[in-house]
């Protein structure tokens, strides 16, 4: 995982780079499926927006406030492209240590479902190299 500021407002996290094309689809599906549903009450109403753009997709919502952790919205944008997996928060203010905690859970929760498609994928690819092979 690399962390750069891109502004003083503006936190980019790269989770994982050279995306293979059909891993793509597969985890914005698994995120639209099982990762989005259970968050959807922290989401404000009609923030959360999927549009594809060239070779992949960008998924964007914003947080609502929640109490005295997080005081004001949090603005999430997810790019999942060949290029690599991304993470932006628009308009992070790097001192407001409410804001910087949720946006670091967001970025272990998203390593963590990346990291379980991708051993799950390479369980897969495993299971099918062995079947072509005669073996079980």
């Amino acid at each position: 995982m690399e962390t750069t500021s891109t502004t003083q407002t503006a936190r980019r996290v790269v989770i994982e780079r050279n995306i293979p094309e059909p891993a793509i689809t597969g985890l914005v599906e698994f995120i639209d499926r099982y990762y989005l549903p259970p968050k959807m009450r922290f989401i404000e109403a009609l923030s959360y927006r999927k549009t594809e753009s060239g070779d992949g997709f960008e998924l964007f919502w914003r947080l609502k406030p929640v109490g005295t952790e997080q005081a004001r919205p949090l603005p999430i944008a997810l790019r999942i492209a060949k290029a690599a997996i991304e993470l932006d928060f628009p308009g992070l203010d790097p001192n407001d240590k409410s804001l910087e905690s949720v946006a670091a859970r967001t970025v272990d929760e998203i390593e963590t479902v990346v990291s379980e498609r991708k051993n799950d994928q390479s369980l897969l690819c495993h299971r099918r190299d062995r079947r072509a092979l005669g073996s079980t």
